[in-house]
């Protein structure tokens, strides 16, 4: 688990102002005694390649070098933080797509670590127009500009935790000083794992379950019905009264297993209409005394 980390996801058009925020947010995190990372496609992939990517009808190249991408990210979700810093990955990509972002999320849930998008916003013209202005070496192919907005999927879910910057936002000498405070909320929640979901899912219904008095006179009936089950086979050994005592510690202890917590009922001892299926209940109950009770 790395509660110190957070996975800070950048989205928007290309020429949008996003590696430009990145930059200057890696410089500000590490002078908040930050340990930052930053992945970035355009190492990864080179603008020609991304012009190519952008035309081709296939989508087998875009998932090689998004898998690249999202690997990338791992490998510093990997490294141990023995210190207590905040340790940032920030992720700059266009991630024009909800999946992408969620396969960023998936990571923060694996990984235990904080989750927060950044989406700055930006009108295709003005993309355009401020791509027109980057040097040669470093403009991106206008296709590749207007074909990503026809895509572009707006954050809209609430897992995306999602703070919206408009591209005259950037300018603003408190916005980053606001994404700090958006970070350290997102360190603060970190996002749940499934297998935390449904360990959650499972507690609330054996709290359910054990809270159900119906149920509990129903177990402690199948168990008084084996119990008198045992002692009636057994009644004519020497010690059979001994034995009825140490069947009924059984019993109880059995309920109040259930009552604490301690041992779980199966789940679909309740029917979907709420009501009690008797079957599994007394099989359960039956074999939960067996199991317990002296030989």
């Amino acid at each position: 688990m790395n509660q110190c980390y957070c996975i800070v996801v950048l989205l928007g058009l290309p020429a949008s102002g996003k590696s430009w925020l990145a930059g200057r947010l890696c410089s500000f995190l590490t002078e908040n005694n930050c340990i930052v990372n930053c992945a970035t496609f355009d190492t990864i992939v080179s603008l020609e390649k991304q012009a190519e990517i952008a035309v081709s009808s296939s989508s087998e190249m875009t998932k090689h070098y998004r898998r690249e991408m999202k690997d990338t990210v791992e490998s510093f979700l990997k490294v141990p933080n023995p210190s207590s810093k905040k340790c940032v990955v920030i992720v700059d990509d266009n991630n024009y797509y909800r999946s992408m972002r969620y396969e960023y999320h998936q990571l923060a849930a694996k990984f235990y670590t904080g989750y927060l998008q950044i989406y700055v916003k930006c009108e295709v013209s003005e993309a355009l127009l401020q791509n027109s202005s980057r040097p040669q070496s470093s403009r991106v192919p206008d296709i590749v500009i207007t074909q990503m907005n026809t895509k572009f999927e707006d954050p809209c879910e609430a897992w995306e935790n999602s703070l919206t910057i408009g591209h005259i936002d950037l300018n603003d000498t408190e916005i980053l000083n606001k994404i700090w405070i958006h970070i350290q909320n997102a360190v603060d929640s970190p996002v749940s794992t499934l297998k935390t979901l449904e360990e959650k899912k499972l507690a609330s219904e054996q709290s359910k379950l054990i809270s159900n008095h119906n149920i509990l006179h129903n177990i402690d009936k199948a168990l008084r019905k084996r119990l008198n089950q045992c002692i009636r086979e057994r009644k004519e050994e020497k010690n059979a009264r001994v034995l009825a005592a140490q069947l009924n510690d059984t019993r109880q202890s059995i309920l109040e297993g259930i009552k604490t917590g301690a041992i779980a009922i199966p789940t679909d001892i309740l029917k979907a209409d709420g009501s009690i299926d008797f079957s599994i209940l007394e099989v359960w109950s039956i074999s939960a005394f067996i199991q317990r009770c002296p030989s």
